[in-house]
C-alpha cells in the first residue's frame, strides 16, 4: 500500500507542476480557455 501511496503523491505533485506551468506559460489564452468551455457548457445547458 506504501507503494501506491507514494505513486499517488508522485501523480498529484507532478499534475500540481504542470497545471501551474500551463497556467503561466497560457496566461494569455486564459479568457480563450474560459471562452470555449462558456461556450462548450452554454450549448450543452441550452
Amino acid at each position: 500500500m506504501q507503494n501506491a501511496q507514494a505513486v499517488m503523491l508522485m501523480i498529484k505533485n507532478t499534475f500540481k507542476k504542470v497545471i501551474k506551468g500551463s497556467f503561466k506559460s497560457n496566461n494569455n489564452n486564459l479568457d480563450q480557455f474560459k471562452e470555449q468551455t462558456t461556450d462548450t457548457c452554454g450549448t450543452a445547458g441550452s
